[in-house]
């Protein structure tokens, strides 16, 4: 990473605010990508690149506390040694194992204009990397790298299994892509209290995903801009027929909804009702019929899971057991929650890979079929 590539802006002022909607933010790739959960969605995102819609500049409770603990985690960082709680033993001998620096402003490589991070901080040059479980590795970085610092709360973290989430690697993966280092680090804090360092190695095919997926994205971005300017410009001469047209080019330029769940909200507040009936494409029909199916596999899968799940703990309840192991595989627990009068069934069994789970589906697409 050159000091020529950092451009040194206050936080959100005009200028900073003005800078984030003229590129594409390591924190946004995954929305790109359709790897984020949260809002924006893709087309919100789209939208607000364009100028059509005012992005959200309210800050979140978790982000509000996300932003104020970013000093303390990369404190502990700095502890850490490679094991679980030998930082807090470093922190109380004053005895730091490694060091990091913090950059202020966007970081811009001149190879992709359209692109930009923020980093929380960087890795010093000359510091020792860790193997895969977190224990330091005999590898020492030979460029500073990019350290990229996460609060976050336990059920997530566990939903993501024990570790960083999808988003969170796409975005230190756009941060090597633009800083040109090949290695990476996470450290987060988990429910206030758990500390973890995870280390990222450049992944070639996310690198060249990124670059793809994204350039397409602000290709489309850039032409939404040209039409908009049209249609402001047909506006001011008052000629409606004309603004619509360049409006519904912004509109054709839009990506595609993904399965974020916030699409729901964002299409229902940008409804508006024009005409009462219109007749449906062949394209459209398929996605409708598609949609029916997919609804009844998910009935049947509903039913097969109680079943299954009321067999499993009958077992429990014929054996008055808690605990069911099954060495090489994992475990399961039927047992009393906190505050819970149900009792809960834990499943902790490998899970089948992403083949298997493709068989069954479509033995079960075969068995439903459309529903017309």
């Amino acid at each position: 990473m050159r000091k020529s590539w950092i451009v040194r802006i206050e936080d959100r002022t005009p200028e900073w605010y003005e800078h984030r909607r003229n590129g594409i933010g390591a924190s946004t790739v995954a929305t790109i990508l359709g790897k984020s959960p949260y809002k924006p969605t893709k087309m919100e995102l789209y939208h607000q690149k364009v100028g059509t819609i005012e992005p959200d500049r309210t800050t979140s409770v978790p982000a509000f506390h996300g932003v104020q603990l970013e000093s303390y985690v990369d404190n502990l960082w700095e502890y850490y040694d490679g094991s679980d709680e030998g930082y807090v033993e470093n922190f109380e001998a004053g005895k730091k194992i490694r060091k990091s620096r913090q950059v202020i402003g966007f970081v811009k490589n001149p190879k992709y204009e359209h692109l930009y991070c923020n980093l929380d901080r960087v890795i010093q040059k000359g510091s020792r990397k860790l193997n895969e479980d977190g224990t330091f590795s005999d590898e020492i970085t030979t460029k500073e790298c990019p350290l990229e610092i996460k609060t976050v709360n336990g059920f997530v973290f566990k939903a993501n299994g024990n570790g960083p989430s999808e988003a969170n690697i796409l975005q230190v993966h756009q941060q090597m892509l633009i800083t040109e280092t090949d290695y990476s680090e996470i450290a987060m804090l988990v429910d206030g209290r758990n500390f973890k360092v995870f280390p990222i190695h450049r992944n070639e095919g996310l690198i060249q995903m990124i670059v793809d997926e994204t350039a397409e994205f602000w290709m489309r971005v850039l032409q939404g801009r040209q039409a908009l300017i049209q249609a402001e410009q047909a506006k001011e001469e008052e000629n409606y027929e004309e603004y619509e047209h360049w409006m519904g080019v912004i509109q054709q330029l839009e990506p595609e909804p993904d399965d974020n769940e916030h699409y729901s909200t964002f299409l229902s507040d940008t409804h508006e009702v024009e005409q009462e009936i219109m007749m449906g494409n062949e394209d459209l029909l398929d996605k409708t019929q598609r949609l029916q199916t997919v609804k009844a596999m998910i009935k049947h899968l509903e039913k097969e899971k109680r079943e299954l799940e009321n067999k499993i703990k009958n077992e429990f309840r014929k054996e008055s057991v808690e605990k069911i192991e099954f060495p090489g595989h994992g475990y399961m627990r039927y047992y009393q929650r906190a505050n819970n009068n149900t009792k809960m069934l834990d499943v902790r069994i490998t899970k089948p890979d992403e083949f298997v789970i493709g068989v069954e589906l479509e033995n079960i697409d075969r068995k439903v079929g459309y529903i017309i």
